[in-house]
């Protein structure tokens, strides 16, 4: 899996936009890192990626308005979308629940949600979509114990299910995080059911 670093500005950009910005210039250097990044996501298909994971922290609607996400944000998530031609998955940083649709409508693959996120709510309100998360990064991967892990784990792989779900950490393990708490998440979602057949 590759990670397409840069798609952040995207949100801080629009995040900053209503008070700086004329509108026709935002929005030509929206599409212009968007240019940006299809190119760089393609030149990394090209080098054998085969799954691309777009973060973008900023365009949370912890910072910015879910109107300003649909007008700014959504648009370009959609032409990554349909110019990648590979698996994605978006993650947003925080709470998402009052741009969960805009999300699904972006075309990504995957949705990857965050640990304040409420999976089995998420669930109900996106049935057909595929989620991804959302054991937590700190309190159990990094400062658990392995039996924190596997609680957490097996929370949230009740709340999501098995079908249309990815079970990965609510953002990325950070450094430090012990292999035996990583272990204890992948043995726990193999003891689940989850893993190669």
């Amino acid at each position: 899996m590759t990670v397409i670093g840069v798609a952040p500005i995207q949100g801080k950009v629009a995040e900053a936009a209503p008070t700086s910005m004329k509108p026709q210039i935002l929005e030509a250097l929206l599409d212009k890192i968007n240019d940006f990044l299809l190119g760089f996501g393609r030149a990394l298909i090209e080098k054998g990626a085969n799954v691309l994971f777009i973060p973008d922290p900023t365009a949370s609607a912890s910072l910015i308005a879910p109107g300003l996400f649909r007008k700014l944000v959504l648009p370009r998530l959609q032409a990554l979308a349909q110019g990648l031609h590979t698996p994605c998955i978006l993650h947003i940083c925080g709470e998402t629940s009052l741009i969960l649709e805009a999300m699904a409508e972006t075309g990504i693959h995957v949705l990857s949600l965050d640990q304040c996120m409420d999976l089995g709510e998420v669930r109900r309100r996106l049935p057909g979509v595929v989620l991804g998360g959302n054991v937590n990064p700190i309190n159990s991967m990094l400062l658990g114990s392995r039996q924190q892990v596997v609680d957490n784990t097996l929370s949230c792989l009740r709340s999501a299910g098995t079908a249309k779900y990815v079970l990965m950490t609510g953002c990325g393990v950070p450094p430090h995080t012990s292999l035996q708490n990583v272990k204890a998440m992948i043995e726990t979602a193999v003891q689940y059911g989850l893993g190669p057949d």
